[in-house]
């Protein structure tokens, strides 16, 4: 993964209180179930995740918007990150 990428996962490791291990768990089943954010939901809750089908929507948004910035950081980022 990317050292932006990377940095975002601790940003929501923290937020959610995990490891950033689980972050990544987390972004992997979201892959495998092409973001179909309530089937993750069910998945994760089966792992004694207590997560939302809005929090894995921000979260794979946001991560989306990181990787296409790749670091770069528009004047107008805060305003793109209140869109998702």
């Amino acid at each position: 993964m990317d050292e932006i990428v990377r940095k975002e996962f601790k940003n929501f490791a923290k937020r959610w209180g995990l490891d950033i291990e689980n972050v990544d768990y987390v972004y992997y089943i979201l892959d495998l179930t092409g973001n179909r954010y309530g089937k993750a939901v069910r998945i994760l809750k089966k792992q004694n995740f207590d997560l939302s089908p809005r929090q894995l929507r921000y979260f794979v948004q946001k991560i989306k918007l990181v990787k296409k910035l790749r670091g770069n950081k528009p004047a107008n980022f805060r305003d793109l990150t209140k869109k998702l």
